[in-house]
């Protein structure tokens, strides 16, 4: 059979601001934000004069001393929250700026630690593309034109190369991890506290001194320094915390634990404890994991990690620090083995395997409900014996269930069946495990899992238009009545009310845009409670924008004057990264009026201090920026192409 595969090809390594794609903003945002417009934008002409003018002043040439990056809070769980910061267009305009002085330097002072699961190693050749069968091929989306689809589907993975392990919880299901079982019978996993918010960028030059073991290197001074301003143009001009959410800021956060790893062996020496043999630590980025052969040397490790941390006023998280004896098993490995118990035998009541071309192909079910009671029940079990919630567990079980779905649908030729076998067995099993994502999905939501459940939902709706016709309706209504029951959970709607940005549920809800228009549902109630915020949030209304388009004549209406009452006098896109943002998209947008959007360009002449010229050349501008759009794509978007490139990203 036939598979989708990843291939590489080869990357223009002169182009410094394709970090634009893989490296300077936070990759929790809602599905049609990114980079690729921005990065198009920044390697073209203009055509207007205006163009020009406006780039410049925003941010080849912005005049500002420091900006304000847009901070939003995501949830983690039902407790917990982290703020992510998107940077101001001109901040990342700059990272690509160090990256060409500075990104030969960048795996030099990423090299001396071992303990270092993940870090760059050298500049990055290759770019990731789908061949074979792909679903981005069979299923596009018929407004993209060949250059559009061969934009979206390529992806430079990330700026850097990298060794190591692309996710910590890979480590714990390696050979080294089974190595180091045999060696060693005690494990200790910690992690640095606040770690990102509470780094000082002054100490960048500290470690890369130490990285030099003392060494006065002028090149290594200039990195330094630059790369400390750089974070602090990025933030406020504060010299206390770094943007969080960035891979930048993660190479950042590196070399200064690289310095921290060297200054614990350092240690470790002193005392004839010997690495390799007495003991042995990892770290993924601000995540550590000490083996050694008695309880003991733990401590005596984790002391020197401690020592090392307070000199960069960084601490160990005592809250989420444990121990555990051999049989080696952090609590994450333990429920997800046994859930992967339940997920088997779920999937074995769903689906057979041809004898021949090893195809999935679906059974014949009774009632879907049923199934998914039995393995609600079965993963419940699960967490009980580890111990553990469903916050664990439920990224592991989307992602499982998610890959049967395209497992099913890159076996469909191999199915021989016909008639009414084919629309019973296939609505069933996917009815069963599309049920069976949205329970996972609301009892833990987080935006990296609706990624995975709005490329299901995408691909189940076009899967079932392209090859079972006559099935499109009930496989609607399934889908339909699945994401309206999320979107009408109150809980969702204090996320908007407690001052969340809802990126999670502005994700499902822009999947469904894949509906038919007779099937879309009802958000009347999600944008009067995003309109009805004090403060206009970004997100949240080009997720809106796109999905009500230029049907929804009453919410076009109250955005904008929404938009002029609380956004338009107090905006400052010369240093707000969020007011920079919401401007250009809300000037691109074309379900906008024209006198509205004509506002928002004066209203950004008249921040950036620029004369606004005629009429006819600000309309000129405006058209231009429609047809080339800086972070929303209007018109020529796939979302499916969207979702699976962030797949593609091999970053952190």
């Amino acid at each position: 059979m036939s598979k989708l595969r990843v291939q590489k090809g080869n990357i223009d390594r002169g182009d410094a601001a394709r970090a634009l794609l893989t490296d300077t903003g936070p990759a929790d945002v809602p599905i049609v934000v990114s980079n690729d417009g921005f990065h198009a934008n920044l390697r073209r002409a203009g055509q207007s004069s205006l163009f020009a003018k406006v780039n410049d002043a925003l941010v080849l040439k912005n005049r500002e001393r420091y900006t304000v990056p847009y901070r939003y809070r995501i949830r983690l769980s039902a407790t917990s929250s982290r703020t992510l910061s998107l940077v101001h267009p001109s901040a990342q305009f700059k990272v690509c700026s160090f990256y060409r002085d500075y990104a030969h330097l960048i795996p030099h002072f990423c090299r001396h630690s071992e303990a270092s699961l993940r870090r760059p190693v050298k500049i990055g050749s290759s770019i990731f593309f789908l061949s074979g069968r792909s679903n981005q091929k069979k299923y596009k989306g018929a407004a993209i034109d060949i250059l559009m689809q061969d934009r979206t589907m390529r992806n430079p993975g990330s700026y850097f190369a990298y060794a190591g392990h692309d996710r910590f919880h890979r480590f714990f299901a390696s050979d080294d991890f089974l190595k180091l079982e045999k060696t060693y019978s005690v494990m200790r996993v910690t992690d640095v506290s606040k770690c990102f918010t509470s780094i000082y960028t002054h100490t960048m030059a500290w470690a890369v001194k130490d990285i030099e073991h003392g060494k006065e290197n002028v090149a290594a001074v200039s990195f330094a320094n630059d790369f400390d301003h750089l974070m602090q143009y990025s933030n406020y001009n504060e010299t206390n915390g770094i943007p969080v959410g960035s891979e930048v800021s993660r190479i950042f956060a590196e070399i200064i634990l690289q310095s921290v790893d060297a200054e614990v062996l350092r240690a470790a020496s002193k005392l004839d404890c010997r690495i390799g043999i007495d003991f042995t630590y990892h770290r993924y980025v601000d995540d550590y994991v000490i083996f050694a052969h008695d309880e003991k040397t733990l401590d005596q490790i984790q002391l020197f990690i401690s020592a090392a941390l307070s000199r960069y006023n960084l601490y160990l998280n005592d809250h989420k620090t444990y121990t555990v004896h051999r049989p080696l098993q952090t609590r994450k490995s333990h429920v997800i083995a046994e859930a992967t118990i339940g997920l088997n035998a779920f999937r074995k009541r769903l689906t057979d395997r041809s004898p021949h071309e090893n195809a999935c192909l679906p059974m014949r079910i009774r009632n879907p409900s049923a199934l998914v009671r039995t393995l609600v029940n079965d993963i419940k079990m699960a967490c009980k014996n580890a111990g553990m919630g469903y916050g664990e567990i439920s990224a592991f079980v989307i992602g499982a269930l998610a890959h049967t779905i395209e497992d099913l649908i890159e076996s469909f030729p191999q199915s021989a069946l016909e008639g009414d076998d084919v629309r019973v067995k296939y609505i069933g099993v996917f009815e069963a495990l599309l049920s069976a994502i949205f329970f996972y999905f609301t009892v833990h939501i987080t935006v990296p899992t609706s990624y995975a459940v709005a490329k299901s939902v995408i691909l189940s709706l076009r899967f079932f238009n392209t090859n079972i016709p006559d099935a499109t309706a009930r496989m609607n209504e399934v889908v339909r009545r699945l994401i309206e029951d999320l979107v009408r959970d109150p809980e969702l709607h204090d996320i908007i009310v407690d001052g969340f940005v809802p990126v999670e549920l502005m994700n499902i809800v822009l999947a469904s845009s894949e509906l038919p228009r007779d099937y879309r549902i009802d958000v009347r109630e999600l944008n009067a409670a995003v309109l009805g915020q004090e403060r206009v949030d970004y997100f949240s209304i080009v997720s809106l924008l796109f999905y009500n388009e230029s049907s929804d004549p009453e919410f076009i209406r109250s955005a904008e004057e929404t938009l002029q009452e609380k956004f338009l006098p107090d905006a400052n896109p010369s240093r707000a990264s969020h007011d920079a943002h919401l401007m250009l998209d809300l000037i691109a947008c074309p379900h906008l009026t024209v006198g509205f959007r004509m506002k928002v360009l004066n209203r950004l002449f008249v921040d950036l201090c620029l004369p606004s010229g005629s009429r006819q050349s600000r309309l000129e501008l405006m058209s231009e920026i429609e047809s080339a759009p800086w972070f929303v794509n209007w018109r020529q978007i796939d979302l499916l192409n969207h979702l699976r490139k962030k797949e593609l990203s091999t970053a952190y």
